[in-house]
């Protein structure tokens, strides 16, 4: 487990994840960060707290998700209405060539499961500084 002493804590991060399993296995990598997690089960929901306003720092987005709009759609759909807000994606699946390009574009962070723990929280620490950068610069 990374521990270490990070000026995050209560940001809000989105997580849209629908496996309860993996929800709470980012829960807990992420918990000595002191971040709110904010939990979606699939991208209508996740949308309902883009356009609501509620303030978000960062979404970690699972590719695969139920309903209509997959991880990537929702990507797009977050980066149209929140442009600074950054997006990792997270998937057990191998990405096809178009949903690379799609990834590309967004200019997100990526992540094969199971995470590589170390280079995750590393891209969480980077988002959050950024959003916080932004946020008062």
């Amino acid at each position: 487990m990374v521990t270490k002493a990070l000026p995050f804590e209560n940001l809000n991060v989105l997580v849209v994840e629908d496996d309860d399993a993996s929800f709470l296995l980012l829960e807990e990598f992420l918990c000595d960060y002191k971040l709110h997690l904010i939990h979606a089960c699939n991208g209508e929901e996740a949308l309902s707290h883009i356009v609501s306003g509620t303030p978000l720092h960062l979404a970690i987005i699972d590719v695969r998700l139920p309903h209509e709009t997959d991880g990537l759609q929702l990507a797009v759909r977050i980066r149209e209405r929140r442009p600074g807000l950054g997006i990792i994606i997270q998937t057990a699946t191998i990405l096809s060539v178009l949903q690379r390009l799609t990834l590309m574009n967004l200019d997100c962070d990526y992540f094969t499961k199971p995470l590589d723990l170390d280079r995750f929280c590393k891209s969480v620490c980077r988002n959050l500084e950024r959003s916080l950068t932004r946020k008062s610069g």
